[in-house]
């Protein structure tokens, strides 16, 4: 069998591999100009196998393909871990982020309370603590929705006062039946905080509670938990039932990672026709990392040659690109920059742009690596040295970065002193740029706990 090595994606095996599969482990894995080039590569080989057809016998008949063994890379990351279950793409520990309140959380409120609720949610994720008490002026400061928002709020003003005084708030609307208190209590318990002491048993205890009343990212949480562990062990028939009872409770990232179990059959039996189904569904509803993943998925056909309509893929992809995810503008701005050459579609110009945009929004490394690739090579903008060298100095801040910082150094021995100063400069800006253009967090708070909070988020 042949073997297609890939330094940031380890050892990839294709010829025996389902093609949905194959996306998503080449979704999650991401790469460079290289690695999007073996992108379509390894789709070659996989349609090479097929015994021909239309595109439904691509969808059909390939998805009952044997099921191939973990990639190298992907070993479970806690000790226990069940065999054969992928390597989560999900934290060890739980984040605040992941019990984030929407909007339409509070849809069976009443008004006007309703309204409030929303307004002081706007202002919490403003960090704006003064907005949200002005915009609860006047509620009943005991309705455990108003004591949600005010926990939260208060835990965000600096202070070992106001965190007691917001735990407090919590503690009391989970008391009077608040799930998502519940949910964010527990959250917080599991992962332990320097000013909370840690009870992880209490923590996912609480978790419980919340999904049992109703709360879908509770759900989803404890689900994602059976995955990596720290719900208490690597369980992946518990992972399954908790992701699809908040999947039917409307949670699309639940939804999504259900899909993505269902079609690896990490854990569980193999069905990748309800995991594409399931992944067709979130992005269709809105979720803009199933809107990525499934336009990755529609992509391979195109990558290997089945077809020269990338329409649908593009249509995925730039709706996912248009919410800033990550993932969905680098494999957009590969394809305008390398990969759309074969049917016309190359435009290297709104490639780099995509990739600029990726790299100042969400400084994703695979955009900032490819994007620096951009400005070094001259491709789609004009070649720029020192942007190049700030750039890659990004890059090299990651994980696994030595290509990076190799790359980084090459440029530097043709910039003087000064354009390395112009350079760091550069870096800070770009730096500070995308915090600003990132979607704010919830308010900050100083301290130990503040330091240990921002890890959560």
């Amino acid at each position: 069998m042949a073997i297609v090595r890939n330094e940031s994606r380890g050892i990839i095996e294709p010829p025996r591999r389902a093609p949905w599969t194959i996306a998503l482990d080449l979704y999650k894995a991401g790469g460079s100009f290289r690695g999007f080039i073996e992108f379509a590569l390894i789709g070659t080989i996989v349609l090479a196998f097929l015994p021909g057809g239309s595109m439904h016998h691509f969808a059909t008949s390939w998805m009952r393909a044997q099921k191939s063994p973990p990639t190298a890379g992907t070993a479970p990351t806690t000790p226990s871990a069940a065999p054969g279950m992928a390597k989560p793409r999900i934290p060890l520990a739980p984040r605040i982020a992941d019990v984030r309140i929407e909007p339409a959380y509070f849809d069976d409120v009443a008004e006007p309370v309703r309204t409030q609720l929303r307004n002081a949610l706007r202002a919490y994720y403003a960090r704006d603590v003064r907005g949200v008490a002005a915009a609860l002026s006047g509620a009943d400061r005991d309705d455990r929705h108003v004591l949600l928002i005010q926990g939260l709020a208060q835990l965000s003003v600096a202070g070992q006062a106001s965190v007691t005084t917001g735990l407090g708030m919590l503690s009391a609307a989970a008391e009077k039946g608040e799930p998502r208190a519940m949910a964010v209590l527990g959250v917080l318990k599991v992962s332990g905080l320097p000013d909370l002491t840690r009870d992880a048993e209490g923590g996912r205890a609480l978790l419980a509670r919340a999904a049992a009343a109703g709360d879908a990212a509770a759900a989803r949480v404890m689900g994602e938990g059976y995955v990596t562990g720290w719900m208490g062990a690597v369980d992946a028939t518990r992972a399954e039932q908790y992701l699809r009872l908040a999947s039917e409770r409307g949670d699309l990232r639940a939804t999504l990672r259900l899909g993505e179990m269902l079609i690896t059959g990490h854990g569980v039996p193999k069905n990748e026709r309800e995991g594409e189904r399931l992944i067709r569904k979130a992005a269709i509803d809105g979720y803009p990392e199933a809107q990525a993943m499934y336009g990755v998925m529609r992509f391979l056909p195109y990558a290997g040659g089945l077809t020269d309509d990338p329409s649908e893929a593009l249509e995925w992809l730039e709706r996912a690109a248009a919410r800033s995810e990550p993932h969905a503008m680098y494999y957009l701005g590969m394809f305008y920059v390398e990969y759309g050459k074969r049917t016309g579609h190359l435009d290297p110009a709104r490639g780099a742009d995509i990739l600029r945009r990726c790299t100042e929004i969400t400084m994703d490394r695979e955009c900032v690596f490819a994007y620096a690739t951009a400005l070094d090579l001259g491709i789609g903008v004009p070649r720029d040295p020192v942007k190049a060298y700030a750039v890659y100095s990004i890059s090299a801040a990651n994980e696994n970065a030595g290509k990076a910082r190799s790359r980084r150094d090459a440029v530097g021995k043709s910039l003087t002193p000064a354009q390395i100063v112009q350079a760091h400069n550069i870096t800070n800006e770009l730096i500070s740029r995308s915090r600003q253009a990132s979607a704010p967090p919830p308010p900050r708070v100083s301290g130990s706990f503040a330091d240990r909070l921002k890890e959560l988020r």
